[in-house]
């Protein structure tokens, strides 16, 4: 079953939602199930309740995992880091998920100046082809 980034956003809102009732397990398996860790509609905000379902019900390496995926997508969610470290991450880890989300967000940004050189390269070109009328 394919998932659109709405989805994924409605099984967020409905996790929190069994987050609120207390019902952690529940929770942690419609995420778990609807938005895998390698769906390219989970956010870090995915990865972080995730993480805090896990933690609440003692799943503390499942946790470690979402957390250091959570810092992956963004490297400066530092409640990820925070959590990471209560939990006795290994350092080593943390740093590698940290230098990936970096990485990441270098990569995403130039990307969005790629696309924006574009789009001016092609209204400079419509401007030019104006100048004639």
């Amino acid at each position: 079953e394919a998932l659109s980034p709405s989805e994924a956003n409605l099984r967020l809102k409905e996790c929190r939602c069994l987050s609120k009732l207390m019902a952690f397990l529940e929770g942690s398996s419609v995420l778990e199930m609807s938005v895998p860790s390698h769906s390219p509609f989970r956010t870090y905000a995915h990865s972080m309740l995730l993480g805090e379902l896990h933690t609440v019900t003692g799943r503390n390496a499942e946790a470690v995992a979402c957390y250091l995926d959570a810092v992956r997508r963004n490297a400066y969610c530092l409640e990820a880091v925070e959590m990471l470290s209560v939990l006795d991450a290994k350092l080593v880890d943390v740093q590698k998920a940290v230098e990936e989300g970096i990485k990441l967000r270098t990569r995403k940004r130039e990307k969005q100046q790629e696309r924006q050189d574009e789009d001016g390269e092609d209204a400079m070109e419509t401007d030019d082809s104006n100048d004639g009328l």
